[in-house]
């Protein structure tokens, strides 16, 4: 399935002369798109006697479902000739949205620097297959590795030294020093609390912040202290986001692909607006069994 997050799978399961079908996270604004829906119908005889489908977007129709691509786009159009570095803050573990920045930052003739540990999952992903193209150091060009305070030291006490090393004594590693002079030629990876680093580059202020995770983070927690920090340092935001999960409409096509006998909401904070499926809702709580 189509995901933010490497390797996402739904499934049909079989058995009894019923059928189940469990959505897992999917949509079809990523690198896959539409084809997400071309294979389940593909491959998934309609009249399904359950659908377990996730409903994440639920409740959250004001926000703005761009695709991958057109998030890239938005970011090369408006930051051309930015002339102070882009600060990407995404989740770790979102592997589409590295492959938006890294295509940005090709457009904009910056390099990609990585932070050590969101540069050892993508190469670790790389092995795997359909990971070929994915933008980690000596796979793709223009991309870098540099290793926070932080971050470092954490791994130090967590005795991963192999991660640590892994970029270290290579023609990869870009250190702080290295940074003054090129800001308006990177890309850099950042997160809580990385400005304890970026303080210490200077003519760090005036660089903007791509936030790229979703809003409500923004009003509490370490996420908010980290963003109002960097505003104190001349660093604006730039909130660029697109979900990981199904928009309204792609839900509908899959209850329509799928012609469920039966739908039960999960991964939602709204079970309640199932019903405009069009399908029959039953809601089961945790450790709560049906037959069906």
């Amino acid at each position: 399935m189509d995901h933010s997050t490497f390797g996402a799978f739904a499934f049909e399961i079989e058995a009894g002369g019923k059928r189940v079908f469990y959505s897992g996270d999917f949509r079809e604004h990523g690198y896959i798109g539409a084809k997400t829906l071309e294979i389940i119908a593909d491959k998934c005889v309609p009249g399904v006697d359950a659908l377990l489908m996730e409903g994440t977007m639920l409740g959250r129709t004001e926000e703005t479902v761009q695709t991958e691509q057109e998030l890239a786009e938005e970011v090369t159009a408006r930051y051309r000739d930015f002339p102070k570095a882009l600060l990407a803050y995404q989740s770790g573990q979102n592997v589409s949205r590295a492959v938006s920045f890294y295509k940005a930052a090709q457009a904009l003739n910056r390099e990609l620097v990585l932070d050590f540990y969101t540069a050892h999952v993508l190469a670790e992903l790389g092995q795997c297959a359909g990971g070929k193209r994915l933008p980690y150091p000596g796979n793709l060009t223009g991309i870098r590795v540099w290793y926070p305070h932080w971050l470092t030291d954490r791994m130090d006490r967590e005795r991963r030294w192999d991660l640590i090393g892994r970029f270290a004594r290579t023609s990869f590693k870009m250190s702080r020093n290295d940074m003054p002079e090129r800001l308006d030629k990177i890309m850099l990876y950042v997160r809580p609390p990385m400005d304890y680093d970026l303080k210490k580059i200077p003519g760090i202020g005036g660089s903007m912040l791509l936030y790229s995770l979703w809003s409500g983070y923004l009003k509490a927690g370490s996420t908010k202290s980290f963003v109002d920090r960097l505003q104190t340092m001349g660093i604006e935001r730039h909130i660029i986001h697109t979900s990981g999960h199904a928009s309204v409409a792609t839900l509908q096509r899959l209850v329509n692909a799928l012609q469920p006998k039966k739908l039960f909401p999960i991964h939602t904070l709204y079970p309640e607006e199932y019903g405009r499926f069009g399908v029959e809702v039953q809601e089961l709580n945790d450790g709560e069994e049906c037959a069906l």
